[in-house]
């Protein structure tokens, strides 16, 4: 023992916390973590105030996302590389805290792992995102049961449920260019050709009874401008009965389109996006989102 150097409080190296790691049990570790960050999440929503938030821009964005690891890719014998495993990661946006992580061997595990991680932590009151892959109602309805709300994009994945809000987003474009004809001719001017058809008229009268919320946003980031037009539709004017039953939870519906112009090269490329939410349409309008679609 007097040959024995002694002991420092210096912080250990690398290789020693590995090898102090490769001692505990993996699954342990996980749950241990997703408990402390949880923890400490949520005591943070508490001091802000956003763990009780009932105003929409107060509450908390948790965004799921989920990413290859290009290290754990190994040489086959066929000599091809192999699928590289993947980690998906709860986010807080709010708060900044990675809130839990869970690592699978496919991407198609994502909306797994986003139950387990969800499972696992107090979400109440906060908002849902993830990519269209993981879209898909048992899903929704599990984040829904804890307290939370979602508000997801919609991909060829949910072919019904796209199509239907495409048709409608078409609708009100249809409804827009109607009225800036009719805004630009005098009524006693008006033509045959002019004249309104039965279904445009139909569309017009839709609309002015049930008209969605939109917004404008744009701006700068490195050189390109990026411009946003966003339309949010109450997916209780246009689903039928059997939808309403089936998407229950899916109280809104928003779509965005954005412009993105490269100041430089002065060309652009434009996108669509369409969301689905969980929030009730009529407290959008008041600012104050009721959870849950209650």
């Amino acid at each position: 023992m007097k040959n024995r150097r002694e002991v420092t409080y210096e912080v250990p190296s690398t290789s020693t916390i590995t090898r102090a790691n490769h001692l505990i049990a993996a699954e342990i570790l996980e749950d241990e973590f997703i408990k402390l960050f949880g923890e400490e999440y949520n005591l943070v929503r508490r001091m802000n105030g956003s763990y009780d938030a009932v105003d929409l821009l107060k509450r908390d964005v948790i965004a799921c996302d989920g990413q290859a690891i290009r290290s754990t890719t190994r040489l086959q014998e066929n000599g091809k590389k192999s699928t590289p495993f993947e980690i998906t990661s709860m986010v807080s946006y709010g708060t900044g805290i990675t809130i839990g992580q869970m690592i699978h061997d496919k991407k198609n595990q994502e909306k797994k792992a986003i139950l387990k991680l969800s499972d696992k932590v107090d979400v109440k009151n906060a908002i849902f995102t993830w990519d269209a892959i993981n879209t898909y109602i048992p899903l929704i309805e599990n984040i829904i049961s804890k307290g939370a709300d979602v508000c997801v994009r919609l991909k060829r994945n949910q072919k019904t449920l796209y199509e239907k809000i495409a048709r409608q987003s078409e609708r009100y474009d249809r409804y827009v260019k109607i009225m800036l004809r009719l805004s630009e001719q005098d009524e006693k001017a008006q033509t045959e050709e002019n004249r309104l058809t039965k279904e445009e008229i139909e569309i017009c009268e839709f609309f002015k009874t049930h008209p969605p919320l939109t917004a404008e946003k744009s701006n700068l980031v490195g050189g390109k401008l990026y411009e946003r037009h966003i339309t949010v539709f109450d997916t209780e004017a246009f689903f039928d009965d059997t939808e309403k039953v089936k998407w229950k939870h899916i109280k809104t519906a928003a779509v965005i389109k954005t412009k993105c112009t490269n100041m430089h090269k002065h060309d652009y490329e434009a996108d669509k996006r369409k969301l689905c939410c969980s929030y009730q349409f009529h407290t959008l309008r008041s600012g104050k989102v009721s959870q849950s679609g209650k």
